[in-house]
């Protein structure tokens, strides 16, 4: 498997926890899950019920493709 390099803006990921409670390096884990799902626009969050319908369902109509089929 190839080794992700992230980099951040320290005060940009304070920011962010005190926003959403989520580290920037917590939010890396992300792009490891094997079962994840990838779209031309990148996004670490919780996923919207709309988001998860699809990703429960068919996904391929919404132009979303398993990584891991």
């Amino acid at each position: 498997m190839m080794e992700l390099v992230f980099e951040w803006d320290s005060e940009k990921e304070q920011e962010n926890f005190i926003d959403h409670g989520v580290h920037f390096e917590t939010a890396t884990n992300a792009f490891y899950d094997y079962f994840r799902m990838e779209r031309y626009v990148i996004s670490a969050r919780v996923a919207e019920p709309f988001e998860r319908r699809i990703y429960h369902g068919n996904s391929e109509i919404y132009g979303w493709k398993r990584v891991n089929p």
